[in-house]
């Protein structure tokens, strides 16, 4: 049995509960601790049954995988994401700036995911994303920390 629900105007047609029970068995014996606790906490069922069908897209090859499901989904978050990013590195939204050392890298797992095949650089994508976070993460401190680097060892 498969389910069919829209997301973004788009129809989408997901597998039912056995193959999420089978695959729930291989996502909890295959992660981290810490990750199948985040994994089960944060996303609801829906949301596991979108993952899962990302999975099967990205396991195909280059000319075969569709990634409109992933776009659609990374839409629904909000905010600015990767789908919101040209897939064409030498289109730079942001040339400079703090907006540039947080959003660039997120382009560049993009350009990774739909201009080369995903499956021959899973390791820079993790990079670029993490790159992403970083970015995010020492802009968030900035603005919000009230504590002096003086001393502290941060590198703010």
């Amino acid at each position: 049995m498969r389910e069919t629900f829209k997301l973004e105007g788009i129809s989408y047609t997901l597998p039912l509960c056995e193959s999420t029970f089978e695959r729930s068995k291989l996502i909890n014996t295959n992660i981290l601790d810490e990750t199948r606790f985040l994994y089960n906490q944060h996303f609801n069922d829906k949301e596991k049954k979108i993952l899962y069908e990302i999975e099967d897209e990205l396991n195909k090859e280059l000319s075969e995988y569709d990634l409109s499901l992933l776009w659609s989904y990374d839409a629904a978050i909000g905010k600015i994401g990767a789908y919101s990013m040209p897939a064409n590195p030498t289109l730079n939204p942001f040339p400079g700036g703090i907006a540039r050392k947080i959003y660039r890298p997120l382009q560049y797992a993009r350009a990774a995911m739909d201009i080369m095949d995903i499956n021959m650089r899973p390791r820079n994508i993790i990079r670029d994303i993490g790159l992403h976070f970083e970015g995010l993460t020492r802009y968030i401190l900035k603005k919000e920390t009230r504590l002096k680097s003086r001393g502290t060892g941060l590198l703010l």
